[in-house]
C-alpha cells in the first residue's frame, strides 16, 4: 500500500514538469518561409498574366468608351470629332501612347492645336498592351464615320498568339468588340 508521502511525490513530479515556452522555433520559421517562397514562385507567372489581362480589359473599355463619346459629341455639338493617336506610335501599336478626342471646330478634318480637346487617354499605364489601327478617325455630325469605311483596332498583349480583342467601328459609327483567341487572327 502506498503511503501518503509516495502519492505526494508522484503528484508533485507531474506538477513540476515544465511546458515548452510559447512561440515558434527557428526551424519552424525556416520551414514556413521555404514553403511560402515555393508557393509564390509557382503563383507569380499566373499573377503577371492576370494583371496583364486586367490592363487589356481597361484599354479595351477605354477605347470603346472613347469611340462612343466621340460619336455622341459629334452629334450633340453638330461638328466633327477626330479621334487621334497621341505621339508617334510604332507600326502595329499606333495608339500605344494613347489617344485624344478633338472637336474639329473648323470642320477641316484635321485636329489642330487650337481646337478643343474633349477627352484624352494616356495608355502608357497599359504597359505590355498594343493598340493597332488607324492613327486618326473622324466622326461626322451625323454620328457616321468620315469616309464611310469600317475602322478596325486590335487590342492585344505584346506577346504574340495570346487572346485579345478587335474593336470594329461600323460606317454608321457604332463600335463593337469581338474577342479573338489569338491576336492577329480575324474575328
Amino acid at each position: 500500500m502506498k503511503s501518503y508521502a509516495g502519492v505526494l511525490q508522484q503528484s508533485s513530479a507531474c506538477v513540476l514538469r515544465q511546458r515548452p515556452a510559447p512561440g515558434i522555433t527557428l526551424v519552424e520559421l525556416v520551414v514556413v518561409t521555404v514553403v511560402l517562397i515555393g508557393v509564390l514562385a509557382l503563383a507569380m507567372p499566373s499573377m503577371r498574366g492576370f494583371a496583364q489581362g486586367n490592363r487589356l480589359r481597361v484599354v479595351r473599355s477605354a477605347l470603346v468608351e472613347s469611340m462612343a463619346l466621340a460619336r455622341a459629341s459629334a452629334v450633340s455639338q453638330g461638328l466633327p470629332v477626330v479621334v487621334q493617336a497621341l505621339g508617334a506610335g510604332s507600326t502595329g501599336n499606333e495608339l500605344g501612347e494613347g489617344w485624344e478626342l478633338v472637336l474639329d471646330e473648323d470642320a477641316d478634318g484635321v485636329a489642330s492645336d487650337t481646337e478643343r480637346r474633349l477627352h484624352r487617354f494616356n495608355s502608357q499605364v497599359a504597359d505590355g498592351i498594343q493598340v493597332a489601327g488607324n492613327r486618326s478617325l473622324r466622326f461626322l455630325p451625323t454620328g457616321a464615320l468620315g469616309g464611310a469605311v469600317t475602322a478596325r483596332y486590335s487590342i492585344c498583349r505584346s506577346e504574340p498568339d495570346l487572346p485579345g480583342w478587335v474593336l470594329i467601328v461600323t460606317p454608321v459609327g457604332v463600335a463593337e468588340t469581338v474577342s479573338v483567341a489569338r491576336c492577329g487572327a480575324a474575328p
